[in-house]
């Protein structure tokens, strides 16, 4: 006859090997990634006669500590006001950047020659 398999409890010690199995029955973590896990200090990890333990609580408290935050948005508006659309930026008409490039563009102009003799209507 068959025993029925022990009741596990978010506080029974588990080896790594079964935690995994258990806490993430579809796959997707490894007893390296709970060792990994133990090594940043997200998990905590019992050594009973060199062999490691865990619990469901702990892999929770861990799944926990590595939740991921939303970014936080750029800029808000308060309160539901719109604020102003930021667009391109303007540069004055004095800027002396804006004058250098017209310059330029004047001596180009007048350095290249005319390509048809006359211009016919």
């Amino acid at each position: 006859m068959a025993t029925n398999p022990p009741a596990i409890s978010d506080d029974t010690p588990l080896r790594l090997a079964d935690a995994v199995e258990i806490a993430f029955p579809m796959g997707g973590m490894t007893v390296s990634g709970l060792r990994s896990e133990r090594d940043a200090g997200r998990l905590v990890v019992r050594r009973i006669a060199g062999k490691d333990f865990t619990t469901l609580a702990d892999i929770r408290s861990m799944m926990d500590k590595c939740r991921v935050q939303p970014k936080a948005p750029g800029s808000t508006s308060e309160q539901g006001k719109a604020l102003p659309r930021s667009g391109t930026s303007k540069t004055g008409k004095n800027s002396p950047a804006l004058a250098a490039l017209l310059t330029t563009i004047q001596e180009q102009k007048e350095s290249l020659r005319a390509t048809s003799a006359k211009k016919t209507r």
